[in-house]
């Protein structure tokens, strides 16, 4: 481990770069200083050290020995949830994440396992959590284990859907103020096993699914009675959701929707033999996108809305960097960077 003290943005950038996924690195952030470790357990050292609030960890891509519970309010950027395989960047990838605390920040992170939203056990059920964000991420699921407030989910491919409690169990977590934008969110087969885009939160959370593309079927089960707008979908709502100007593919008649349009792949796939399926390369483009215009005024779909599907990390990455170690001065060294925008929002 080595300490050195840079600014904040400095160090943000340089995590993002390139030439720094050949060695694993994880920043630790806290005010003015930042500490940085190497190795697979570089997370790990971060974590370990880092404050209960406000302070950042920043993840080189590669795969880290994860951090089963976050127990700190953080922020944890990764190089993003895919390899840029364009500019040979690599992808942060970590195992399954349970948040136990409120404030986590989640950004531009492979998740392989789930995300479980869980809370702290307090001996009698566990403790709802506040405020959590995920953006850019990939995970096979999202489980809430506790109640919810003020949750973000946005810019991020869930695999097989996102629900308000383990499979096997009826509804029974509340979500209030709970975001869905701009993901893909997939979904199981019709069986038992299967998940439902989104379900199992209780009839009184207030949920609202926006400019997503949902490729889930619809199995047993309690499903989510939430608001739906802007989406693109391959089957229908539960009965009784609120829904306005959605896309209904090849199936899910929307009798109970008026302001909707419905049709097969290839009455809105730009993409000649789309079939709404995931892959690194597809951008799930419409036709004609100035048809389908949502609520808000932008197209339906995910790359409408405020943030529109964009899975490059928000953090500028490095193009050229020296550190010249034998300028060392009071615990401070000599650092010449260059650096661009991975993307715009």
């Amino acid at each position: 481990m080595k300490r050195i003290f840079l600014s904040l943005l400095a160090v943000g950038m340089c995590l993002t770069s390139n030439a720094q996924t050949e060695k694993l690195m994880a920043t630790l952030q806290h005010g003015d200083s930042t500490t940085v470790y190497y190795g697979v357990d570089a997370f790990r050292q971060a974590y370990n050290n880092a404050a209960d609030t406000l302070d950042v960890i920043t993840l080189s891509g590669g795969e880290f020995n994860a951090v089963t519970d976050i127990e700190k309010s953080l922020t944890i950027y990764g190089a993003g949830f895919e390899p840029a395989s364009s500019d040979g960047g690599q992808m942060t990838y970590l195992n399954s994440l349970n948040i136990r605390v409120n404030g986590v920040h989640l950004e531009g992170i492979c998740i392989g396992g789930t995300i479980g939203i869980v809370g702290w056990y307090n001996g009698t059920n566990n403790l709802a959590v506040y405020n959590t964000t995920i953006v850019k991420c990939y995970t096979n699921e999202i489980i809430f284990n506790a109640d919810s407030y003020n949750t973000i989910i946005r810019q991020t491919r869930a695999n097989k859907g996102i629900h308000g409690g383990m499979p096997g169990f009826e509804s029974s977590h509340l979500a209030e103020n709970l975001l869905i934008s701009n993901c893909y969110i997939g979904g199981g087969n019709i069986n038992r096993d299967s998940h439902n885009a989104i379900d199992r939160f209780t009839s009184e959370s207030t949920v609202w699914v926006d400019h997503c593309l949902i490729k889930a079927e619809n199995g047993y089960g309690p499903q989510q009675v939430a608001r739906y707008t802007n989406n693109i979908t391959y089957h229908g709502f539960p009965d009784g959701s609120s829904a306005d100007k959605n896309i209904f593919i090849t199936g899910g008649l929307p009798g109970y929707n008026e302001f909707a349009w419905w049709g097969t792949n290839e009455d809105f796939w730009a993409a000649e033999g789309e079939d709404g399926n995931y892959a690194d390369e597809k951008a799930w483009e419409l036709k004609n996108a100035n048809n389908f215009i949502g609520t808000d005024g932008t197209q339906v779909g995910l790359h409408g809305g405020v943030y529109a599907w964009n899975k490059f990390i928000t953090l500028p990455r490095i193009t050229e960097y020296s550190v010249d170690t034998k300028d060392a001065n009071n615990g401070y060294i000599k650092l010449t960077l260059k650096a661009e925008a991975s993307n715009k929002e």
